[in-house]
């Protein structure tokens, strides 16, 4: 059997060919493409297919998307672009085609184990096995799935609690608010924990010394702050306490005793910055339900391919 998984995002866009060989899945060809470089999907999967050369005729295919799927039909939230299944036919040879929300395609490589080598360990506690688990992720946006131990099964849930309020923690972090309100008619959590979101901090305390430039990319940025830079420690320091207070809320939405996994670009990047504190501080900080907080292991997926392994292995599940 071979699958062609992707996992298309609003920065870079991956696909990979699997093999099932002795019922374990081996990934044969893996492609890297910048999304930015396409016009649209038809363009990226057209690529894809010409890079694959005579490598096509599929199986079965998935491709997990960075935005809301309804019906079968992906529509990208950080680029204007509509996936389904008849697209993917066009370009690539496939039998059963699947559209799958990213982080619901990461959540099933979570159910179904990711390797150890990938995972760093934030809060290491002991997981409840048989406990529900949330996958979130800031990157070019800021993505959350669910799993729900349901009879002896994993149920996964997509989501789209990235766009939930943001909601601040002290006056500093209302002052942002303020600053966001400005900008955009909805202020989300995405808008403070994603690349953009990092790049929108560093603004906001640029604004405060009266500099209304453009300013670095959140790339650079974040390994500023790895290098004691001072403006950028102050921006990724918010980042990190605004990420840590909304885990800890999405730990308290699933019941999350069997752990809480960090994905996404930029988590990898600011390990250290991650394990100063300020994260387990605004994790744990929720009143009453603290007890139940220093109980939920938190780790961070290192790995790239983590949600192209959760596509294939959706597509295992589903024959």
């Amino acid at each position: 059997m071979r699958i062609l998984a992707g996992d298309i995002g609003g920065t870079h866009s991956r696909f990979a060919v699997f093999r099932l060989n002795d019922g374990q899945l081996e990934q044969q060809r893996r492609l890297l493409l910048a999304s930015a470089d396409h016009a649209d999907a038809d363009a990226m999967l057209a690529a894809c297919a010409a890079q694959l050369g005579d490598d096509t005729g599929f199986d079965a295919a998935c491709l997990a998307v960075a935005g809301p799927v309804r019906d079968g039909v992906a529509q990208l939230t950080n680029l204007p672009w509509r996936i389904d299944a008849d697209t993917v036919r066009r370009h690539l040879a496939c039998g059963q085609v699947t559209i799958l929300n990213d982080f619901e395609a990461l959540a099933h490589a979570v159910a179904g184990g990711v390797a150890a080598d990938d995972l760093v360990a934030l809060l290491d506690r002991p997981a409840a096995a048989d406990a529900n688990r949330v996958v979130l992720g800031p990157g070019t946006g800021l993505g959350v799935g669910l799993l729900v131990r349901h009879g002896g099964s994993w149920c996964v849930v997509a989501t789209e609690g990235g766009h939930a309020d943001f909601a601040p923690r002290g006056q500093e972090q209302m002052r942002l608010l303020h600053f966001l309100q400005a900008r955009h008619d909805h202020v989300s959590y995405e808008r403070v924990l994603s690349g953009p979101g990092i790049e929108a901090i560093h603004g906001f305390f640029r604004s405060q010394a009266g500099d209304t430039g453009n300013g670095p990319e959140a790339v650079h940025i974040t390994r500023a702050a790895l290098q004691g830079d001072e403006l950028a420690l102050r921006t990724m320091r918010l980042f990190v306490e605004a990420l840590g207070a909304f885990a800890g809320n999405l730990a308290l939405l699933g019941m999350a005793r069997g752990g809480l996994f960090i994905a996404g670009g930029i988590a990898p990047a600011i390990l250290p910055l991650l394990g100063d504190g300020r994260f387990a501080d605004a994790f744990h900080d929720k009143g009453r339900m603290r007890a139940l907080l220093e109980s939920v292991p938190v780790s961070v997926i290192t790995g790239d391919d983590a949600g192209l392994h959760g596509a294939a292995l959706y597509c295992l599940r589903q024959r």
